[in-house]
C-alpha cells in the first residue's frame, strides 16, 4: 500500500543556477523520451524536438490545420503520440517526426478533455460527453472499460490537467483535488491530495507534479514519502534525466 511520507522542503533559487534557456512562444504540451530528447508542442500544433544539449534539432512536425497541441506523449520514442483537444484527433509520428497514422475520437465522443496511449495501441481518454474515464481500442472501433468520473471528481468544479499511463497505472491530473491513480481496469487505487497540479512527469518510482504554487512536489508511488521544492520562478512543466528542464509558457530552463 502507498504510504502517505514526512514532508522535505527545499529552497531553490534559480538566480544561482547556471541554466540554459531556450525561448518558444505559447509552450502548450511537452514529454521527455528515454533518451532525454524533449519534445515540445506550441499553439499553432507544431511540435519541436530539442536534444540532451539543449539545442534544438531539425526535426520538426507542423499539423495540415494549425489547432493547439494540448498532449505529448513520447516515451516511446519510435511512436510519438500528440493530442489535438480542438480537433478531436490524435496522431501518431515516427522518430523522425513524420506523421505515421491519425485518428479520430468522434466514433467514441462528442468531446474529449484528454486522451493518452495505452499499450498495445490502445488509448486511454476524458470522456466529457457521459463524463466518464474511457479505455478504447481505434483499431477494433470498440470501448473497452468505462468507469464514471462522478465516483473521484465533483461534476460541476474540475478542471483535469493531464492524463498519462505510467508503469501499467493510469494517472490523471485535477487542479482542485489532486492527482487520481488507477488500475490497468480503472479502479481507483489512491489519490495523491495536491491542488493546483498543471502537469506530472515520471523518474523512476516518482511522480513529479509541477503547480501553479510555484512548488514542485516529488511523490514515491510505492513508499508514500513526498518533498516540496519551493520556486522562486512559475513552473507549469517539470522534467528530468540527466538534466532537468523547467518550463513555462514561453521559456525552457535546462540545468
Amino acid at each position: 500500500m502507498i504510504r502517505y511520507g514526512w514532508i522535505f522542503i527545499f529552497l531553490l533559487s534559480f538566480l544561482n543556477l547556471r541554466a540554459q534557456d531556450v525561448l518558444l512562444d505559447n509552450i502548450q504540451s511537452a514529454s521527455l523520451d528515454n533518451k532525454g530528447n524533449l519534445y515540445v508542442g506550441d499553439q499553432k500544433g507544431n511540435l519541436y524536438q530539442y536534444l540532451p544539449t539543449g539545442e534544438r534539432s531539425d526535426l520538426l512536425y507542423a499539423p495540415p490545420r494549425p489547432s493547439g497541441l494540448t498532449l505529448i506523449d513520447a516515451s516511446n520514442p519510435l511512436r510519438i503520440f500528440a493530442y489535438y483537444q480542438d480537433l478531436q484527433e490524435y496522431v501518431i509520428l515516427d522518430r523522425f517526426l513524420t506523421e505515421s497514422a491519425r485518428y479520430s475520437l468522434t466514433d467514441f465522443t462528442t468531446f474529449s478533455g484528454l486522451c493518452a496511449p495505452s499499450q498495445n495501441n490502445q488509448i486511454w481518454l476524458v470522456d466529457l460527453q457521459s463524463f466518464a474515464l474511457k479505455k478504447i481500442d481505434p483499431l477494433r472501433n470498440i470501448e473497452q472499460i468505462s468507469v464514471p468520473l462522478e465516483q473521484v471528481l465533483d461534476p460541476d468544479s474540475y478542471e483535469i490537467t493531464h492524463l498519462q499511463e505510467y508503469q501499467n497505472l493510469v494517472f490523471m491530473s485535477d487542479k482542485y483535488r489532486g492527482v487520481y491513480i488507477f488500475d490497468n481496469l480503472g479502479n481507483l487505487m489512491i489519490q495523491i491530495p495536491v491542488r493546483n497540479v498543471s502537469h506530472f512527469s515520471f523518474s523512476g518510482d516518482d511522480i513529479l507534479m509541477a503547480t501553479s504554487s510555484k512548488e514542485l512536489i516529488r511523490y514515491n508511488l510505492y513508499e508514500g514519502t513526498e518533498q516540496k521544492i519551493t520556486l522562486t520562478y512559475p513552473v507549469l512543466m517539470y522534467f528530468e534525466s540527466a538534466k532537468q528542464y523547467f518550463i513555462n509558457s514561453g521559456e525552457i530552463r535546462i540545468r
